[in-house]
């Protein structure tokens, strides 16, 4: 099973979302929150820096662990091979730069309100994280 983290990073009421390319044919064009997968020697919220400054060219600060998930999702378009991960997602403030799609792992980003965010085509969890994280009022 595989280790992901996501960022839930909000400025000004918004949460900064990304458009998802794939070749897994149940996450290609879904919006997710910033994240990756973590490395057998990272601790998650090592993971999460790295991963953020590899996408995004910017720095965030892990805080919070707020949600977490099971995600299964195809490998193939013959849909027969699935593969399993779990999703941990922090609440995440910017440290330093403007994010900006800098890897080929996504199409675009942009903020988006909570109640934007509901109406999106999304992977299993980021609705979920987000509502947890307006809830807290953080």
């Amino acid at each position: 099973m595989i280790l992901v983290v996501a960022a839930i990073i909000i400025r000004e009421g918004k949460v900064l979302i990304d458009k998802r390319k794939s070749n897994h044919v149940s996450i290609d064009g879904l919006w997710a929150l910033p994240g990756g997968q973590v490395e057998d020697i990272e601790t998650p919220k090592d993971a999460l820096v790295r991963e953020i400054q590899e996408v995004l060219s910017c720095t965030v600060v892990p805080d919070i662990l707020i949600h977490s998930c099971l995600n299964r999702y195809l490998f193939r378009e013959d849909r027969y091979l699935l593969g399993e991960c779990v999703i941990l997602f922090y609440t995440c403030s910017l440290a330093e730069g403007e994010p900006v799609v800098s890897d080929d792992s996504m199409y675009e980003i942009k903020w988006v309100a909570p109640k934007e965010a509901q109406l999106l085509d999304s992977l299993p969890g980021t609705i979920e994280a987000i509502g947890k994280v307006i809830g807290r009022g953080l």
